[in-house]
């Protein structure tokens, strides 16, 4: 599966899919779509895996931001360097 950003109007299927794959999934949108997006994410994965996932929020130089969840037994915090480093090459690649 390759990185990408997910459509918060979607299903959040694939997106989850991501989250499992690499740890992390990030979600386009304003705050208020893509928070309850993640909501959703977050609420699914809950039940159907045993893990809890975090939201987290960084500013890009494309997109001006993303909002993201991500799995914190991957990563240690939304500032993990690992986890950043892939979210600004998503959002290089986006242009």
């Amino acid at each position: 599966m390759k990185y990408s950003t997910y459509d918060d109007r979607k299903d959040v299927s694939e997106a989850i899919g991501a989250y499992l794959a690499h740890g992390f999934a990030i979600i386009e949108g304003s705050k208020t779509p893509a928070i309850s997006y993640a909501g959703r994410m977050i609420d699914r994965i809950k039940s159907e895996h045993s893990n809890t996932p975090i939201i987290g929020y960084v500013n890009v130089p494309n997109n001006g931001y993303f909002y993201f969840v991500y799995d914190p037994e991957v990563f240690v915090n939304a500032n993990d360097a690992r986890l950043l480093i892939l979210i600004r090459k998503i959002d290089a690649a986006s242009t």
